[in-house]
């Protein structure tokens, strides 16, 4: 890996699309079908990121009710798939600063708790798959936020080291692994700020007010995260 590279890993769903809204309305009326009650304010705010095998075998666990929740993720991307090409809009600022990145030389990954297929086509909608080097969705990865393994098989395909990294994440399980993987973060809206024992380097409501400059000034004030 060098240390002159530098990256910028954007998790999708809610960072670069407006799809974690989706995500949410339809995983509460699936789980409901399956005899879990649980709100989508609620899935946003304490599961965004995580990969749907994780949250939804623990939740069920938490509930006490036995389902099958093979069954239950397959009727969710069905229905998530359905609705997904006419519900996939650009977050303000979160499709500009990737243009902007890589306008500027970053190197762009995309890491996803959303299966591999679906982050393509979200991508495709967005307009911006061709700026993408590198994609890891649910499915590539054995375990998912906060775990950093996605992150760090991020930066090796783009021979980057992880503290040239600036993950960039509206969920507090996707601060938890840029930590984990010594990279630095941004955190977008109030989720990330759920646990005070750990805070992104960046803190903002919108992206439309992070600047590459920023991020550049970020990597080189500080030697590591």
């Amino acid at each position: 890996m060098t240390s002159q590279s530098r990256a910028l890993l954007f998790d999708l769903d809610g960072v670069l699309s407006d799809t974690q809204t989706l995500h949410a309305e339809v995983e509460s009326v699936v789980l409901a079908q399956h005899g879990i009650t649980i709100e989508p304010e609620e899935i946003s705010r304490r599961f965004s990121g995580v990969k749907n095998e994780e949250w939804f075998r623990s939740l069920a666990e938490e509930k006490n009710q036995a389902i099958d929740v093979d069954q239950a993720i397959n009727d969710k991307w069905a229905e998530y798939l359905r609705q997904l090409p006419t519900r996939a809009g650009a977050v303000y600022g979160g499709r500009e600063l990737l243009i902007a990145g890589a306008k500027h030389g970053w190197r762009i990954g995309v890491v996803s708790a959303s299966r591999h297929s679906a982050v393509v086509t979200v991508l495709q909608l967005l307009g911006v798959q061709e700026l993408v080097s590198i994609i890891i969705g649910a499915d590539d990865v054995k375990r998912g936020k906060p775990d950093p393994e996605g992150y760090l098989a991020a930066a090796r395909h783009l021979n980057v080291v992880p503290a040239n990294c600036i993950v960039i994440e509206d969920g507090l399980a996707g601060i938890h692994a840029a930590k984990n993987g010594g990279m630095w973060s941004v955190g977008l809206g109030p989720h990330v700020l759920q646990d005070p024992g750990i805070r992104p380097d960046i803190i903002t409501e919108s992206l439309s007010t992070v600047s590459i400059d920023d991020l550049a000034q970020l990597i080189s004030i500080h030697q590591h995260p």
